[in-house]
């Protein structure tokens, strides 16, 4: 009988409260580098005699694609904005998995989630608003600071 309680607590045990992984500091701006997606306006439910456009499908240079800026880290959540070229900026807010590399996130008319090793990530989104869907995978780097020079000495 004795036997059956020092198992019981030790299988107890190792069913114990599972801990978070470290999650790595994102704050920052971030580039993107690869980006690839999908994307099609739709005819509005109540017309459907309307056609619906053809797929557009894109595979281009991270330069064309949205920057990422995270502004502030609380542990495993975050928040900041994804910026287009033009500077026009959604909120965003995520949270990292308990695993610290994968990400679930939110902006204003997005939600998607992605994966952050070291210095660069990935995110996935999908965009699902009235007569408008698509879905993109991006990949980012952290800029790099900008240099600066020290005066010239006296």
């Amino acid at each position: 009988m004795r036997r059956a309680g020092v198992a019981t607590v030790m299988m107890l045990g190792l069913l114990g409260p599972a801990h978070a992984a470290d999650v790595p500091n994102i704050v920052g701006l971030w580039t993107p580098v690869e980006h690839a997606g999908s994307n099609l306006s739709i005819t509005p439910m109540d017309d459907m005699r309307l056609r619906v456009d053809t797929p557009h499908f894109a595979n281009r240079p991270g330069t064309e694609a949205w920057s990422v800026r995270i502004d502030t880290q609380n542990d495993r959540a975050f928040g900041g904005a994804v910026v287009s070229k033009g500077g026009k900026e959604q909120v965003l807010l995520g949270t990292f998995r308990s695993d610290g590399k994968r990400v679930v996130y939110a902006t204003d008319f997005s939600s998607g989630d992605g994966e952050v090793n070291a210095d660069s990530m990935e995110l996935c989104w999908i965009d699902s608003i009235p007569n408008y869907i698509a879905t993109a995978c991006t990949t980012y780097v952290r800029a790099k600071p900008a240099q600066t020079t020290a005066p010239a000495g006296k």
